[in-house]
């Protein structure tokens, strides 16, 4: 395989000096019909490296175009590597094998985040103590995680070419976060999620709330200016609509304003339910993902927590036709700022005593980690900023 311009393999344990790698990077992209129209990747004082405007962009500009040929997905993978691994490994697990194996031209590998990165930032890697004091929806996340890396680590068993876990960890993590979603004919038969491709120089781009968006057709990928831009502007996309649980767990880094941040009731509301009750949300599929939307013009209880209020306060004692036909009149629409729709009076007192009760438990998450010496100072000043930042969704509900 061509490996461009580096003259051998990359350490993944060296450190990233990121601006003596992208020239080779750009000139062996642009060698594969990588086309970048008024941007250009730069560091960024403090926060590693993205892509900046080079000139004056204009919205609806075409900023990037990555061909076929450049991407690596599962069209991409050498057969003969392929063939040797069970049939059903997810995209991810065939995608990080990839990595492990040196597939990567190496002017993009180079670029590509050490596991020394990873270490500080994302949850995964954090001693369990600090893990402990994820909100849930992080922790599920990271249960998850762990669960899809053992069972891909039982499927690698019989492929003598990767004997280091620690190494298909981290290629594991850099398909986490370095991958696009991508829909191809020979991805159809996998899960949506599972529909992954690795772009050269597009992994480059840094998230924000709002940002560029991307396409992608049965020739390329493309990404399009979404505003103006001008001469030295950073230039982002978006990541999706994810709360802060989900970037910090994934992504390893949280939003200081995010719009589609959340706070998770289901701390204070499911040990509450009675089994009866708690059987009646889930033959509706409705136990558990109970969330509060940070203020926005619809904010308040989700549609999944007004179900569980009403039944949290109907009757433990009424019949099974009674709470199915209580839920049945919690309308589609969202939650009407303060009036909070269709919520009657005594679920709203209910609903603001779980909220004071979580937000009570916010202070006491704050003042264990003040005093606890486990992993690293950044980490757990990150843990103590998310549980302020769920008290501050709280409180615009009371």
């Amino acid at each position: 395989m061509e490996h461009g311009l580096s003259p051998g393999p990359v350490s993944f344990d060296e450190p990233l000096n990121h601006m003596d790698i992208v020239e080779p990077l750009l000139q062996w992209a642009g060698a594969q019909g990588v086309q970048l129209e008024g941007i250009k990747p730069a560091t960024l004082p403090g926060r590693g490296i993205g892509i900046v405007a080079t000139r004056s962009v204009l919205e609806g500009d075409v900023i990037m175009v990555v061909p076929r040929g450049a991407i690596r997905s599962l069209h991409s993978l050498p057969k003969e590597i392929s063939e040797k691994l069970p049939p059903d490994m997810s995209i991810h697990g065939l995608l990080a094998v990839d990595v492990v194996l040196g597939q990567i031209p190496a002017p993009w590998r180079s670029i590509l985040p050490r596991f020394s990165e990873f270490e500080p930032s994302v949850p995964f890697f954090w001693p369990v103590e600090l893990q402990e004091f994820l909100p849930s929806p992080a922790r599920r996340l990271l249960a998850k995680q762990q669960a899809n890396i053992n069972q891909l680590w039982e499927m690698l068993g019989s492929f003598p070419a990767i004997t280091d876990r620690r190494e298909f960890v981290h290629a594991w993590f850099v398909i986490n976060t370095r991958t696009f979603y991508y829909s191809s004919p020979e991805t159809q038969l996998y899960p949506w999620e599972d529909r992954l491709a690795l772009l050269p120089v597009a992994d480059l781009f840094n998230h924000a709330q709002a940002g560029c968006p991307v396409s992608f057709t049965s020739e390329c990928y493309s990404v399009t200016a979404d505003r103006p831009y001008e001469a030295g502007e950073e230039v982002y996309i978006s990541y999706g609509d994810h709360s802060n649980d989900f970037l910090l767990a994934e992504y390893g880094f949280i939003l200081s304003e995010n719009r589609w941040d959340k706070a998770c009731l289901d701390d204070v509301i499911l040990p509450k339910l009675s089994q009866k009750q708690t059987e009646v949300l889930e033959r509706r599929d409705l136990l558990g993902g109970y969330m509060v939307q940070r203020k926005t013009d619809d904010y308040g209880p989700c549609d999944r927590a007004k179900a569980a209020l009403r039944v949290l306060c109907s009757s433990s004692a009424g019949d099974d036709d009674e709470w199915q036909s209580a839920l049945d009149r919690i309308g589609d629409e969202p939650t009407a700022a303060r009036d909070y729709g269709d919520i009657e009076a005594i679920e709203i007192e209910e609903f603001k005593g779980l909220v004071r009760e979580l937000r009570k438990e916010c202070e006491n998450k704050v003042a264990a980690l003040e005093q606890i010496h486990a992993g690293m100072e950044s980490q757990r000043s990150v843990l103590m900023l998310r549980w302020k930042q769920i008290a501050s969704i709280l409180e615009q509900c009371l």
